[in-house]
């Protein structure tokens, strides 16, 4: 029998791993500026006393990337196959409805979350996708939560982006790439145009409300998986349902992020910096640490020092940094306080 990658079920309920995402700010003055005013007392205790230890470096997708041992990740099938839905085989693309604004010349891409747009638009941008992709004899699919997919007859030969890569950022360097790459350039385009006519933009628009520009495709991979998926956790917290998905295909748990730590938390995924970093909202990043720093960070000090656990791990992939606590750092007192740099 293959041993299991986890810790036997009593040593993990003492155990606690964080996963941090959006620590740094990309203007050196602003993070340097935020660095000095937030008040992060129980991380800096928590990093400082803690054990140094390797961590690869990755950005968010490139953390996720690495969940796929044959080295693709087939996203669109694997959100698919969790909702419910049992994908057919073949090649499986999402598609996530986005906003594009003009900055300078350059087309800056918002991802559009669940809630920011109503099922009923959905329901009616979705049936004009349908009613478009019905010439190259493309199937569609959807899902409860919204979610749009693209099954094609055969694998393109492009690459895309995925959309937290380019989340924030001006599209124009993150385009389809390869020898298919111009037909999926002139569909992005196409669908752009169809949306931007769509009476349910004309109805956001004098709302005031963003317009749901078009379409990012990413998340390119077959189904059935050729090999099995290695789990995050026995146990994962975290919001994004892509890590949900994975939880599922590897025959693990998960559950959306509680408020703040609790005792029943042993890996959770701490993204909230992203969105708002993503935005270039420093004022909402700076808010998000300092929530943070009282829902989470804090708590997991207090656990730590009323020896409720014995076990903690923080990473930071962006960083490639992670430090570990266990029952002999307790004693290192020599160790000073500080934060991630």
């Amino acid at each position: 029998m293959q041993n299991s990658p986890f810790p036997p079920a009593a040593a993990a309920q003492r155990a606690v791993t964080l996963t941090v995402f959006g620590w740094r700010w990309p203007d050196p003055a602003i993070n340097a500026a935020a660095l000095k005013e937030l008040k992060l007392t129980a991380l800096a205790r928590l990093w400082g006393q803690g054990r140094r230890v390797p961590l690869a470096t990755a950005d968010y997708a490139g953390w996720i990337a690495q969940r796929a041992p044959a080295g693709e990740l087939p996203e669109a099938a694997l959100l698919l196959a969790a909702s419910g839905t049992a994908p057919e085989p073949g090649c499986w693309l999402r598609m996530d409805a986005v906003n594009l604004d003009l900055h300078n010349d350059q087309l800056v891409l918002q991802p559009l979350r669940s809630k920011e747009v109503r099922s009923d638009e959905r329901e009616q941008l979705f049936a004009a996708l349908q009613q478009h992709f019905a010439r190259e004899g493309w199937i569609l699919a959807d899902d409860a939560a919204g979610r749009w997919y693209l099954r094609l007859p055969q694998r393109p030969s492009v690459s895309f982006v995925p959309l937290q890569q380019v989340a924030g950022r001006s599209i124009n360097q993150a385009m389809p790439q390869g020898a298919d790459a111009l037909f999926w350039h002139g569909l992005i385009n196409e669908i752009q145009m169809l949306f931007y006519t769509h009476p349910v933009n004309d109805a956001r628009s004098a709302a005031g409300e963003p317009l749901i520009s078009g379409v990012w495709f990413s998340g390119l991979g077959e189904w059935p998986l050729p090999a099995p998926l290695p789990a995050l956790a026995p146990m994962l917290h975290a919001d994004d349902p892509l890590l949900a998905a994975i939880q599922h295909a590897a025959g693990q748990s998960a559950a959306a992020l509680p408020a703040s730590f609790a005792s029943s938390v042993r890996h959770a995924v701490l993204d909230q910096a992203l969105p708002v970093l993503q935005g270039n909202d420093p004022v909402g990043w700076f808010a998000c640490w300092q929530a943070l720093e009282l829902n989470w960070f804090a708590p997991l000090l207090a656990a730590w020092q009323g020896r409720e656990l014995e076990f903690i791990r923080i990473e930071f992939p962006e960083l490639g940094m992670a430090r570990e606590l266990t029952p002999a750092s307790r004693w290192q007192f020599w160790k000073r306080a500080g934060l991630p740099k």
